[in-house]
């Protein structure tokens, strides 16, 4: 092993989630799989650095094995490289409109529009990142499918005679899982866009703050759920908002019962019209919106009703 071997990369079985484990496995961290990707392609080295303290410290200390020297500026420039090399597959793998050289491929799956990428766009993709992960093989034991501790299962099956060894082993089951020792930030995003695009899996560009997401439920989801900048509301919230206005601002029957409602609403809050009137209205014409919408009364009539 060489001395900058300190952590290795590991998928789990579901390959839903990425595990950042030390050499001595006395510290491990667990990520979605694509969001160290993603959060490479939307945050600063510093906002990346806070964010990912486990991972940016084996990375300080590969550099110090290998250099004797750390640079926080080297870092940053360092940083900023392996974004810009991941942007543009990032963008091809990910985007839903694509322009350009890149158009031909739009239809494709992930899986094609990397290959497209990698083998006729940009050949040199992956020599260039200078990929250096190392397989590493690692068992973990379970007894009634029950994870155990792998240092106890190592210990107990070394301490005893040969024979009640054997019969130990033979009441666990040991799983081997491929780990791949990593020495640079680039290993670990190839590690991860690869995952993504063995795995298929979707992340989509959010269509209100413009930022890559994982979508949790539905995959042909359109908006993220984080805080949109410069709102209180999540970016599903206003899409939801965004939605029902354009929805609203199409149908003549939904605007129209819209611009009543305001209306008569703003009558309340003003204390021109008793509250229990209003809510009395709101009920009788939703029911007479909905027959308008699904075409029982004529448009003139849900008018002549909705003005009364």
């Amino acid at each position: 092993m060489k001395k900058e071997d300190i952590a290795t990369l590991t998928l789990s079985e579901d390959k839903k989630t990425l595990f950042i484990t030390s050499m001595n496995g006395a510290s491990q961290q667990a990520y979605d799989t694509g969001s160290l990707l993603i959060d490479l392609l939307e945050l600063d080295y510093d906002s990346f650095s806070m964010k990912y303290i486990m991972l940016t410290s084996i990375l300080g200390s590969n550099r110090i094995a290998d250099t004797n020297e750390f640079n926080i500026d080297a870092e940053e420039n360092k940083y900023n490289d392996v974004k810009r090399e991941f942007a543009e597959a990032a963008h091809i793998c990910f985007d839903s409109d694509l322009s350009g050289k890149y158009k031909k491929i739009e239809k494709g799956n992930i899986q094609q529009r990397y290959s497209y990428y990698t083998l006729k766009l940009n050949p040199t993709f992956e020599n260039d990142l200078e990929i250096d992960l190392r397989l590493a093989t690692s068992c973990t034991p379970y007894i009634n499918d029950k994870e155990i501790s792998v240092r106890d299962w190592i210990e107990k099956i070394r301490d005893v005679k040969e024979e009640n060894s054997a019969d130990f082993i033979l009441t666990t089951q040991p799983r081997f899982i491929d780990s791949y020792w990593f020495h640079s930030l680039a290993d670990v995003m190839y590690f991860e866009l690869m995952n993504v695009v063995k795995g298929n899996i979707v992340i989509k560009r959010c269509e209100n703050c413009k930022r890559y997401f994982v979508p949790t439920g539905r995959i042909d989801a359109l908006y993220c759920s984080r805080t949109a900048p410069g709102s209180q509301k999540t970016c599903v919230e206003i899409g939801a908002i965004s939605k029902y206005e354009k929805c609203t601002k199409e149908n003549p029957i939904k605007k129209a019962y819209r611009m009543e409602y305001k209306k008569r609403y703003a009558h309340v809050l003003k204390g021109k019209s008793p509250k229990n009137e209003f809510f009395t209205w709101v009920e009788n014409m939703k029911v007479v919106r909905d027959e308008a919408l699904k075409g029982e009364i004529s448009y003139d009539n849900f008018i002549e009703k909705l003005k009364t």
